[in-house]
């Protein structure tokens, strides 16, 4: 964020987008801060999570597609139960094709 805030009008831009919030005396006291935060730079421990992480998400693809069915569909009850009821209807169509095609091949045995 240190590199994104130089200013008082940017704190003012991401405070108005609703980015950002601040409870400091005025917006310099904020640019100050992250340009303090900035310099001090990323502990270790974090970026060895990240890559942890990252290798985590990367070493098999199952992982990211499990993420973002449960970002994309599970996040809300409502999500959920309508997945539910679209699978059922999937699997209740297939029942049905399988047991039409079943059907036209015991009339055309007979």
């Amino acid at each position: 964020m240190g590199w994104m805030i130089k200013t008082s009008k940017d704190v003012d831009i991401l405070i108005e987008r609703g980015i950002i919030s601040s409870m400091l005396g005025s917006n310099t006291d904020l640019v100050a801060l992250f340009g303090r935060i900035s310099k001090m730079g990323w502990p270790h421990d974090y970026l060895d999570l990240c890559r942890e992480l990252h290798d985590y998400r990367t070493s098999n693809p199952w992982h990211k597609w499990k993420a973002n069915l449960k970002r994309d569909y599970f996040d809300t009850p409502w999500k959920i139960a309508s997945t539910i009821a679209a699978v059922i209807l999937l699997l209740l169509t297939f029942m049905q094709t399988v047991c039409s095609f079943l059907s036209v091949l015991a009339l055309a045995a007979n």
